[in-house]
């Protein structure tokens, strides 16, 4: 399974150029943030035990703006 949160408030949010891998990411991220809230830990907490206890191995998931998780489908090549 793979779980892929939208923006979470937690310690990456801080000094974002700390934790990128380059420098040259900083003005991407903070574009791509600037209008997005971030979601509390604790949902997305939440949200990757309910997929661990009901879904199925393979599976990629999308937590975003605090909504229930939902899952990703991708088509067949």
């Amino acid at each position: 399974m793979a779980l892929c949160p939208s923006a979470t408030d937690s310690k990456i949010l801080g000094d974002v150029s700390k934790q990128l891998l380059s420098p040259r990411y900083v003005d991407a991220w903070l574009r791509d943030t600037a209008s997005s809230v971030p979601q509390r830990a604790e949902h997305v907490a939440k949200a990757l035990i309910q997929i661990l206890n009901t879904d199925k191995s393979g599976s990629v998931w999308l937590v975003e703006k605090s909504q229930p998780p939902h899952e990703i489908t991708f088509p067949k090549i």
